[in-house]
């Protein structure tokens, strides 16, 4: 009883590094795509989309180790809901990796020149708190911090405010000057995109709440 006890909690130890090494290489992909925007060679862009590929090699890599455990493991009560839960959270990151691979693509599409007359100063705003947010409802979910993950929800509506006021900004620029509607509304989309990373950090601090309370609370 005692060896499988201890073979279970070395597999939860495994897949939880899985997820944190997923985490750090979204939270890359997301500060690198951000940074395209301020950079005149897309080559950073594309590059951002090919590492896309590999977060969802991880992811997929993730999903196994979770579906072994539960398999060969046949985990009850909390160590069910860390596994659950670790599969939640993984998608969850997958897809803020998704919305990274987005902000690169759209990116690919601005004109270059219009970059620091459509928001780029915004949305690096918006960006460097969705980033902070992101590493902290991680931080909840490493260290299984509760208290940490329901902060997370104050943080989210912080970022939430910031991200809703920039599309009346770029409504103003465009206004201004009609030609830069569809490069002001390109910038508008990248905001949509950190505004969805957002959302799904908050997303994993709900999963950190489920494996301690076996509640699903709602931090949205």
């Amino acid at each position: 009883m005692h060896e499988n006890r201890h073979i279970l909690e070395k597999k939860k130890s495994e897949l939880q590094q899985h997820i944190l090494m997923m985490a750090e290489m979204a939270s890359q992909a997301i500060v690198k795509a951000v940074s395209c925007v301020e950079e005149v060679d897309l080559r950073c862009a594309e590059e951002v989309i090919r590492s896309d590929k590999a977060i969802n090699h991880q992811h997929s890599h993730t999903e196994s180790t979770a579906v072994s455990i539960l398999a060969s493991q046949q985990p009850v009560a909390r160590d069910l809901r860390e596994v659950v839960a670790a599969m939640r959270i993984s998608d969850e990151i997958e897809r803020i990796a998704d919305h990274a691979a987005n902000i690169a693509g759209i990116r690919l599409k601005i004109d270059g020149a219009n970059v620091g007359r459509v928001g780029q100063i915004q949305v690096r705003e918006v960006s460097d708190r969705v980033v902070e947010l992101f590493e902290f409802a991680m931080g909840a979910y490493r260290d299984t911090d509760i208290e940490k993950a329901r902060a997370t929800a104050s943080r989210e509506e912080e970022v939430d405010v910031l991200a809703k006021s920039f599309p009346q900004q770029m409504f103003k620029v465009m206004k201004e000057d009609p030609n830069l509607v569809e490069d002001g509304s390109r910038m508008m989309w990248i905001n949509h995109n950190l505004e969805r990373i957002a959302d799904r950090a908050t997303n994993i601090a709900e999963q950190v709440i489920y494996i301690v309370t076996a509640q699903e609370e709602d931090l949205n």
